[in-house]
């Protein structure tokens, strides 16, 4: 109870993501939830999936279903979690549509985070919910709001690109490469042509290191298979988390490549984008689609329509130190005031909960 004697608001992410898993969502998930906390305080609390439990993994509070098992059983915990585990005022935070449609049936108030384009049969689904007023949306661009099938988007659809978690970079080294001229790509291995986009900058900068962080498996072979022929471009495969900082603040230019042969180019929101701007360096990337509404000139160097890579990358190394300066100060600006994860929770809390 707060000093009034009202009662104060709970939210709860839950999740079936299995939080194990060394890729991009689960570590969205523990950002947002460890920004939630911070925000909400002990009126927050996660309740995940988690098939390698273990005790202090979690820096907030949270439950944890620990039993390996099928998406099938994972979604029935979940509902029993929603239904007979909380609190009937608890706000329900979830980026499985299936959780959020369950929940919204049975008079719960939910937020669906929604991260892609709507299938046909999500946007039936979502324009039947629409006449739920407890059922609202988040989601991650501009770009995706405008495709939400709502006769009426005014206070049922926000947006909030992703963001970058500050205290990994504050705690990260810079001395990987020393002196030499390194460029890096940090991220999956998409399907679709965005990592062969960098391909003519192999051959322009003979005297840089191209090297690609992330991927693993058949993917990640086949990359060092088809640039095998270029000494000075390296496919080092996925690291650790903790380790993915060092090598961006380390880099002397990083590399977004987006192409509209990846799926999610009209309305992504790239965590890595925005881990780069955080990282503090020169960044050299397409701005396509959603990435337009984050990035253009005024942070970095653009590639696409008139400009080749080659040329974005020329003018990235002849920049003058202020030059870089006003960009680097630029992108620290929004990070530390707009693309952060605890802005984003208290965005969520004020704006959609509309809890003060």
């Amino acid at each position: 109870m707060t000093s009034a004697g009202t009662t104060i608001k709970k939210l709860v992410y839950i999740s079936t993501v299995d939080m194990s898993r060394p890729s991009a969502q689960p570590l969205q998930i523990r950002q947002m939830s460890s920004a939630f906390f911070r925000v909400y305080g002990d009126a927050f609390e996660a309740r995940v999936y988690d098939s390698s439990y273990q005790r202090g993994a979690y820096d907030y509070p949270h439950v944890v279903f620990k039993q390996k098992s099928r998406k099938l059983f994972r979604s029935v915990w979940a509902i029993r979690q929603m239904l007979f585990h909380l609190h009937p005022s608890t706000e329900v935070f979830t980026r499985d549509l299936f959780l959020a449609k369950v929940a919204t049936v049975f008079g719960r108030k939910v937020i669906w985070e929604c991260h892609q384009e709507l299938s046909f049969s999500k946007r039936l689904w979502v324009k039947l919910f629409a006449c739920f007023p407890k059922f609202r949306i988040l989601t991650i661009s501009n770009a995706l709001a405008d495709t939400m099938p709502f006769a009426e988007k005014k206070g049922r659809v926000f947006v909030y690109h992703d963001c970058a978690d500050l205290s990994r970079y504050e705690r990260a080294g810079t001395d990987l490469f020393g002196d030499h001229k390194v460029a890096v790509y940090t991220g999956a291995l998409h399907k679709g042509k965005d990592v062969d986009s960098l391909a003519p900058l192999f051959d322009a900068f003979p005297d840089w290191r191209f090297l690609f962080v992330g991927g693993g498996g058949e993917k990640l072979q086949s990359y060092r298979d088809r640039y095998q022929s270029f000494t000075n471009v390296e496919f080092i495969g996925r690291q650790a988390p903790a380790e993915i900082p060092v090598y961006q603040k380390s880099a002397s230019i990083l590399l977004y490549p987006l192409t509209n042969t990846n799926p999610f180019w009209r309305y992504t929101s790239p965590l890595k984008l925005f881990e780069y701007m955080a990282a503090g360096k020169p960044i050299v990337a397409s701005n396509i689609g959603s990435v337009a509404e984050i990035f253009s000139e005024k942070n970095g160097f653009v590639f696409g329509g008139n400009t080749t890579v080659v040329d974005a990358f020329r003018q990235c190394m002849q920049a003058s130190p202020e030059e870089l300066d006003q960009l680097k100060r630029r992108n620290a600006e929004l990070i530390s005031t707009t693309y952060n994860w605890d802005a984003r929770a208290q965005y969520i809390k004020s704006a959609i909960c509309k809890q003060r």
